[in-house]
């Protein structure tokens, strides 16, 4: 083997040199470095079916512990946390036995619908008595809700 190493040139023995350096540095990044890039991949992908996992079990355990709400306390601070959300101003909440009564300012028709639908369909609270009417500036409606569990 030396023989065949030393019947070459200078310029010969770079040349073999760079070429068996290239491969073992293919060899490297085909033995090591990819099979760790392979297993980040699927790492991450792991991780986002995991977050998804978690996310689904989450929202399906609030959906089922989100049962009709009985206590009027608790009606209403569900019924403030979810026009928070909506950002509607309750300019008034008060309790009445087993219902709240609440009054809105001036807010759009269509909020005030999709608000009083999240908190039938989420949150089991129905309209009980309304009375709604244009606002006085003239910028949508202001309503006096009674709102109570649905049975």
């Amino acid at each position: 083997m030396t023989e065949f190493w030393y019947a070459r040139s200078v310029r010969e023995q770079r040349i073999i040199l760079a070429g068996a350096g290239a491969l073992l540095l293919l060899i490297f990044v085909l033995l090591v470095v990819q099979p760790l890039i392979d297993y980040r991949r699927t790492a991450i992908a792991d991780h986002q079916r995991a977050m998804d996992t978690y996310l689904a079990v989450t929202r399906a355990v609030s959906r089922a512990s989100a049962g009709p709400v009985r206590e009027p306390s608790v009606l209403r601070s569900t019924i403030d946390r979810v026009a928070r959300e909506r950002q509607i101003v309750l300019t008034r909440t008060a309790i009445d036995e087993d219902a709240v009564v609440v009054s809105t300012g001036g807010v759009t028709t269509a909020t005030l619908m999709n608000w009083l639908d999240t908190l039938r369909d989420e949150h089991h609270i129905a309209v009980r008595d309304a009375q709604i009417r244009p606002a006085s500036a003239g910028n949508g409606v202001t309503a006096r809700l009674t709102l109570g569990a649905t049975p």
